[in-house]
């Protein structure tokens, strides 16, 4: 996991009563994730050390869990005793800068946007002419590249003037509709942002298309549905069963576990670089649905609609090794979740057409906006963050996307 040295821990490693006690400290603690948003600290992964107030030489003293970078330094300092007893560390004080700034590059509280009003949205384009643009994503020139039934992916202008992406039905994208798929769902981008990941979530096809090129090929030939995949830096694959759909079943079984909750066989999926044959990383859900993955902290997190939480784990990206797993309630039936780089995981809630971000350091839910039962854009399931993380529009099973501001 990455790790960020900080004040508490330079303290933490003054306070250990024995040198042999500071090098097993100094090579043993993994710190704190990055993702840690102040200095405010649980000490459960250190109790095993024998640990002294700072001065008292009490043995498992409770320690601070606020510290600032003053009352460390000035602790340090003014106590002769520990001057006396640990002399052999004071080169240690020359590393406090480096410590400092550790606690300097940390990510300040997360601030919740502001409330969205459904006056200051507008359907993308005017003419609602899209077809399903379950899921999107924006481009630098601000296209938008959504989600399209038949065509797979298409490519919307600032303007409103759209056209099919990539040629993909010629690639072998077929649609059928006596079963319904492939049906295009979740519509990602690549660690690098070359690239664009398009799911079935009936047929069980994974596509990569090339942004540049306008080039795509199958990735990946699931059993079953996929209703979102995400391709990490180290080339690996995660992507999301939603349940044991096939296109014999269509629609009817991709909606049964609504009918039925006891039906968990939703699960998320990891296809190693280099491999053919993908591994259930977590299964027994009930409906698995969004997915984002957080290569800076790792943490994967993973939307169980008809369990109204989202699952979240520590994650080694390089080896695919995930660690336990804990949740996050959420209002009724998560859908697709994204990452906005500033400390909130945004969510869209069809059932009771909510857009709300999370605060991952509280866990606590912020509602964004209301999607009024009008809108275009029809059931709302998916949400497009510009460059800065903000809301840039709302995507749905309707006939257009809900664009935010002018």
């Amino acid at each position: 996991m990455t790790t960020l040295l900080t004040p508490t821990t330079f303290c933490m490693c003054w306070r250990i009563g024995a040198r042999a006690e500071t090098h097993a400290v100094a090579a043993s603690i993994g710190v704190w994730p990055q993702d840690r948003r102040s200095l405010n600290c649980r000490l459960s992964t250190i109790r095993h050390y024998r640990l002294h107030a700072c001065g008292k030489g009490e043995d498992d003293a409770p320690m601070r869990t606020s510290l600032s970078p003053a009352f460390m330094l000035r602790g340090c300092l003014n106590s002769k005793a520990i001057a006396r007893r640990h002399a052999n560390r004071w080169p240690l004080l020359a590393l406090m800068p480096v410590f400092l700034a550790g606690c300097t590059s940390t990510t300040g509280a997360f601030t919740p946007p502001a409330e969205v009003n459904s006056s200051s949205t507008h359907a993308h384009p005017a003419d609602a002419s899209l077809d399903r643009p379950e899921d999107g994503v924006l481009l630098a020139d601000s296209r938008l590249i959504v989600a399209d039934k038949e065509h797979g992916l298409r490519i919307l202008s600032a303007h409103g003037t759209h056209r099919p992406f990539a040629a993909l039905v010629d690639a072998g994208w077929k649609y059928d509709e006596t079963t319904s798929a492939p049906l295009s769902n979740g519509v990602t981008r690549s660690a690098d942002g070359t690239k664009v990941i398009l799911t079935d979530v009936i047929g069980g096809q994974i596509w990569l298309v090339d942004i540049a090129a306008e080039h795509g090929e199958r990735l990946f030939q699931h059993a079953f549905g996929v209703n979102a995949a995400r391709l990490d830096s180290h080339g690996g694959l995660w992507f999301t069963q939603s349940t044991q759909v096939t296109p014999a079943g269509g629609h009817d079984r991709l909606l049964a576990p609504f009918g039925d909750p006891s039906l968990r066989d939703g699960a998320l999926w990891h296809l190693p670089a280099g491999s053919s044959e993908p591994r259930i990383v977590r299964g027994d859900l009930c409906l698995a649905n969004g997915l984002a993955i957080d290569e800076q902290g790792n943490r994967i997190y993973v939307a169980e609609m008809i369990g109204d939480r989202i699952w979240h784990a520590d994650v080694d990206f390089s080896s695919g090794k995930v660690g336990p797993w804990a949740s996050i309630g959420t209002p009724q039936h998560p859908d697709n979740v994204e990452l906005d780089g500033k400390g909130g995981l945004w969510v869209t809630c069809p059932s009771v057409r909510q857009v709300g971000v999370i605060d991952l350091s509280t866990q606590q839910w912020h509602h964004v906006m209301d999607i009024p039962t009008n809108a275009a854009c029809g059931l709302p399931t998916g949400l497009v963050l510009d460059d800065k993380g903000d809301l840039h529009a709302v995507t749905g099973l309707g006939s257009a996307v809900l664009r935010i501001g002018e």
